[in-house]
């Protein structure tokens, strides 16, 4: 694959999301966000559930290739992220999301930079954001006796 220059400018970030319904509302996003690029072959890596690439692949006018490691998902393709099997610029758009998270850190401009060299127009990406709860929990070493009015341990 030939270098291509790769343009970070363009990052949109949406933090309105509902919280109580974020497996609907993931859905409806990723699908009207690839709808207004109006790409015609579209590359999904990662299969998930399908249901934003099986709604893409009832357009006719629209080519779905869907690639994951997993075969038992029924990809289009089977392979790994880190070496993929396509030409340079053979898709309008790859879309990658929830799949990232998943390679090591000192490979992940590496397959930025793979997963730029097939797409024609844009790269498409979700990672998920952790969020992290701290529960504190107190356990006391001591009963206190109502009738002698002192701790004992």
């Amino acid at each position: 694959m030939a270098n291509k220059e790769c343009n970070t400018t363009e990052i949109e970030f949406d933090s309105g999301i509902d919280l109580y319904n974020l497996e609907s509302e993931f859905s409806k996003r990723q699908i009207d966000f690839i709808r207004k690029t109006e790409a015609k072959k579209i590359l999904f890596i990662g299969m998930g559930d399908g249901f934003v690439s099986d709604y893409f692949k009832k357009f006719p006018n629209i080519e779905v290739t869907t690639y994951d490691i997993d075969p038992a998902l029924n990809p289009d393709v089977v392979g790994d992220v880190r070496h993929l099997p396509f030409k340079d610029n053979e898709f309008d758009i790859v879309v990658a999301y929830q799949v990232l998270e998943h390679i090591s850190f000192e490979e992940f401009s590496a397959v930025l930079s793979a997963l730029h060299q097939v797409s024609r127009d844009k790269v498409i990406l979700s990672l998920p954001i952790r969020q992290t709860s701290l529960e504190l929990i107190i356990k006391f070493p001591f009963v206190l006796h109502k009738d002698k009015d002192r701790l004992k341990y």
